[in-house]
């Protein structure tokens, strides 16, 4: 009904991971800086400013220095002076991180909720879009095993020996064969 609400599409059309109601997740702007910007620097493009519109006015700041790396495997050359604001958002949860670069949306654009009220009434709801950002590849921070590997086989080893102890707990150490 009410407070501020952003969208995220991802860019794939079939993402590894994909959040379910209530999990948290978390959007940061990394921005090499030596100082906190302020929003003026987000919301439009200033001449001279380097290229900062991408990264949405939403987040919390992260300054980096020059040398050192964003926390994704893909990183941005910031090599041209110009360009001294430059940065990017990136969406990160305990799952995975990915870039985020945010859009402005339409004026045509709006959310409509419906929601079952009292007495099995429908009540719709329409809410103006005002922020869009797109995700890009995933990165999973957990490792994902190709099926036949030797990690994903000492992984179901590990996982069949915490079963078994577990059993054995419920049973106090000892299980009857019978069963």
């Amino acid at each position: 009904k009410s407070g501020k609400f952003m969208i995220f599409e991802h860019i794939d059309q079939h993402p590894l991971f994909i959040n379910n109601f209530g999990m948290a997740s978390r959007l940061n702007r990394y921005i090499y800086s030596e100082k906190r910007l302020p929003l003026k620097y987000f919301k439009r493009q200033p001449t001279g400013m380097g290229m900062t519109r991408h990264i949405g006015y939403y987040g919390q700041q992260i300054l980096l220095q020059e040398e050192d790396k964003l926390p994704l495997i893909g990183q941005i050359m910031n090599n041209d002076k110009d360009k001294k604001y430059q940065g990017l958002a990136i969406f990160e949860n305990n799952l995975y991180r990915a870039p985020a670069c945010y859009h402005k949306p339409k004026p045509t654009d709006f959310l409509c909720i419906i929601h079952k009220g009292k007495n099995n009434e429908r009540l719709m709801y329409i809410r103006e879009i005002k922020q869009i950002y797109t995700l890009g590849q995933i990165e999973p921070k957990e490792p994902v095993y190709s099926p036949q590997s030797r990690d994903y086989g000492a992984f179901l080893k590990k996982r069949v020996q915490a079963f078994a102890l577990k059993l054995l707990e419920r049973y106090n150490n000892r299980i009857n064969f019978n069963e």
